[in-house]
């Protein structure tokens, strides 16, 4: 399976935005009567203030319970929100094991533990990792989530930084019709200048040349793994404002202008799915190239 920007938006529908800690679950079948998060977001929110450890205003954490999936893990920062994301595969053979939701919430609370330091190569900025965990950790002990050993993170996480707001890249005053953000791994994510790509086609060029069907065209760039796509293209038309959000997975470095030009135009045909009225998306896509 394929995690898209679809996936991504579902998981952060389900969080609490006025809670310092969320959490949802990815689970099939077979796991999703014993796999209850409700549990550490209650005790979490009621005794832990992110505040008190510096700059991060949320912690997300997604654990993944699919048989056979090969969904890649990942920890993510946002700059914008300040917020850290985790998504981590779970054991299946452990949750199918597991029989009471207890048991299972006291392996999903030692899989959190296990997981924080891993925060440290995001990296964070200006947040005390150590004395979180620490705290964390005293909270669930004293819940008698411990007994065992903290497991093991199956595979080595994708790190990742994502600019959570749609930039225009203009500073003029003239109207944008494209908005561009990126997610990529911590060592690409300075280096992919969506900012001002997005800058550069609100400059040369204008939707409304187009057709009436689309207003605003946002796009998602998105800076996978080098040993496998982790995104895949995605898209989403809003009708009644007129806006059109495509994802745009970029593939393997490098992340220059050409790469974002390439990747737009490899992810133009998606848009097709949607019926978009009066758009023309050939003379988009033909003037992409030209750019």
């Amino acid at each position: 399976m394929i995690l898209s920007m679809k996936d991504i938006a579902a998981f952060q529908a389900l969080g609490l935005p006025q809670e310092d800690f969320w959490f949802s679950a990815m689970v099939d079948e077979g796991a999703h009567k014993v796999l209850d998060t409700n549990p550490l977001r209650e005790l979490l929110n009621q005794n832990i203030s992110l505040s008190n450890y510096g700059s991060v205003s949320h912690v997300g954490f997604t654990p993944i319970a699919i048989q056979g999936d090969g969904r890649h893990q990942s920890i993510g920062y946002k700059e914008e929100d300040k917020s850290i994301d985790i998504n981590l595969q779970l054991d299946y053979r452990v949750v199918k094991q597991a029989t009471t939701k207890e048991e299972m919430t006291s392996w999903l609370a030692r899989y959190l533990l296990a997981a924080i330091p891993l925060f440290a190569e995001v990296p964070v900025p200006h947040f005390q990792i150590s004395s979180f965990r620490q705290d964390i950790f005293d909270l669930f002990q004293k819940q008698g989530w411990l007994d065992g050993s903290l497991p093991k993170i199956c595979s080595p996480p994708v790190y990742l930084v994502w600019m959570s707001d749609f930039r225009s890249g203009l500073q003029n005053g003239k109207r944008p019709y494209f908005f561009a953000r990126k997610v990529a791994q911590r060592e690409w994510y300075q280096v992919i200048e969506v900012e001002q790509f997005a800058g550069m086609l609100n400059q040369r060029m204008n939707l409304t040349d187009y057709g009436s069907g689309v207003e605003e065209l946002y796009l998602s760039f998105l800076a996978d793994e080098p040993d496998g796509r982790m995104y895949e293209s995605d898209s989403t038309y809003f009708r009644e404002d007129r806006e059109l959000h495509l994802s745009i997975p970029l593939g393997l470095p490098p992340y220059d202008e050409s790469a974002l030009v390439n990747g737009l135009i490899a992810a133009l045909p998606e848009v097709k799915r949607w019926d978009v009225p009066d758009f023309d998306w050939e003379r988009l896509k033909r003037d992409c190239k030209k750019r």
